[in-house]
């Protein structure tokens, strides 16, 4: 079950997880890909990088992100 009510809160990145494990789950002899874009490609390139050797994706292409979304809030 999904639980994050606000898609831009990037930093909780549970949600994306629950997802690549039911897809790995359903299809666990095909390689998966990640493609961000935006918000979007903070969210992969974070939960790749906090996966580490264990992620379930093959690989990802993250595009046009931010990668320090604290730093770009201040106004």
């Amino acid at each position: 079950m999904l639980t994050i009510l606000v898609i831009v809160l990037t930093f909780l990145i549970g949600d994306y997880h629950t997802v690549v494990e039911y897809i790995h789950s359903r299809y666990p002899q095909s390689p998966l890909f990640g493609v961000g874009f935006s918000l979007g490609g903070s969210v992969l390139a974070r939960y790749m990088g906090e996966q580490g050797e264990g992620c379930l994706l093959t690989a990802g292409c993250v595009m046009g992100c931010p990668w320090n979304i604290p730093a770009m809030s201040k106004t």
